[in-house]
């Protein structure tokens, strides 16, 4: 008697998703692709999702959650705010950044995508900001632009260093925030 295939969860048909939008595009983001690369029925894909566009919405939600909430999650759990400022370079060079890239080109040409990357990009500038705020004793405005300019340097360091391990790229972004916060310790 052949073996049950085990159970695929709503988790790896998302991680699947960011995998196939970077590796082939927003174009292999279809029901069969999918299925195909999971060795999956339609069926299952629709018990968890019922159709592409809910899936693709999860997906998104699902990169937000990946690449910017965990990152802010992990920075908070530091005790001061020179440590929550210093854990964020070292945590988002740890993500795939080839994923990010593939979201903001989808982003050209499908809606939800480019909605996304604008509430996110808000999102992690206004994050950044508050822990230059508290680090650095700025105001939030002064902080706010502070942090605009920062995060311009990470998505360039992205395009720029593509191939780049997540060592040389945590030291690019730890140089671009004490460019912007010189008195923060370094390690």
């Amino acid at each position: 008697m052949p073996a049950k295939p085990t159970r695929i969860f709503r988790e790896t048909w998302l991680a699947t998703g960011l995998d196939l939008l970077k590796s082939e595009g927003p174009a292999a983001l279809t029901i069969d692709r999918l299925c195909a690369v999971l060795n999956r029925s339609k069926g299952s894909f629709y018990f968890h999702f019922g159709a592409v566009d809910p899936y693709k919405e999860a997906l998104l939600a699902y990169w937000e959650e990946q690449h910017t909430q965990a990152v802010e999650d992990y920075a908070d759990k530091e005790a001061d705010a020179a440590a929550r400022r210093l854990a964020v370079p070292e945590v988002a060079a740890r993500l795939d950044d080839g994923v990010e890239r593939a979201i903001r080109v989808w982003a050209h040409t499908e809606p939800a995508a480019r909605t996304l990357i604008e509430r996110v990009d808000s999102r992690r500038i206004d994050y950044v900001a508050q822990l230059i705020a508290e680090a650095d004793a700025l105001p939030l405005e002064a902080a706010q632009d502070l942090a605009a300019i920062e995060y311009a340097a990470f998505l360039g360091f992205q395009h720029l260093m593509p191939d780049a391990a997540p060592e040389a790229r945590q030291d690019m972004f730890l140089k671009a925030l004490h460019l912007i916060s010189p008195n923060l310790k370094r390690d």
